[in-house]
């Protein structure tokens, strides 16, 4: 199955969902966050929106997740003041 990724900051999470609900015709989108394991990413913390796929986890880390993307943006994990 071919697929692409979007990226989008936590503070547009929302709109993002609701356009991919609405817009996504017949195709399925895996929505998941970029925590601190990639295998719980993309497992346990993940979710389909349409038909799931089953997933080649092997090629995953177990443990260690992604590196910020897009510092620069200062957006969603990357944010200087998360909690703000």
């Amino acid at each position: 199955v071919g697929s692409f990724e979007v990226w989008t900051p936590l503070e547009f999470l929302p709109s993002m969902m609701t356009f991919m609900m609405y817009n996504r015709g017949s195709l399925s989108i895996l929505v998941h966050p970029l925590g601190r394991t990639e295998v719980r990413d993309h497992t346990t913390d993940a979710m389909w929106l349409g038909p799931s796929f089953p997933l080649d986890i092997s090629v995953l880390l177990p443990d260690g997740g992604d590196d910020p993307q897009y510092p620069e943006l200062g957006l969603g994990y990357s944010r200087s003041n998360p909690g703000a």
